[in-house]
């Protein structure tokens, strides 16, 4: 029994296939795709998720700035003017920088 026998067990060295001459395309090719990010932007579920998360994210680090002071630590039942204004301020001032962001966004934006 020779090496090639063992070895080459489907005759790779023999061509399976004849070359062929390329053929023309006969349809025509299609249009080219939006980038991902381009379709992601015009989605409108997006965009809110992405004014949502800006939102809750501005909320958080007001909280988190807050908590170090003792105006944070305000209770309903201890005043309940100042823990409204408090909660009332934060909301306002989460949204001030949320509609300062996406204005600037919708500014750049072509």
């Amino acid at each position: 029994m020779t090496t090639r026998a063992i070895f080459d067990i489907y005759d790779l060295n023999s061509p399976m296939i004849t070359p062929t001459a390329p053929t023309a395309p006969t349809s025509t090719a299609p249009a080219p795709a939006r980038p991902y990010l381009q379709r992601l932007a015009e989605s409108r579920t997006f965009n809110a998720s992405v004014v949502l998360l800006v939102f809750a994210a501005a909320l958080y680090s007001i909280g988190t700035v807050l908590a170090l002071f003792p105006v944070g630590a305000v209770l309903p039942f201890d005043n309940f003017g100042l823990w409204l204004g408090v909660v009332c301020g934060g909301l306002t001032a989460a949204g001030v920088i949320t509609a300062l962001l996406a204005a600037a966004v919708l500014r750049v934006r072509p």
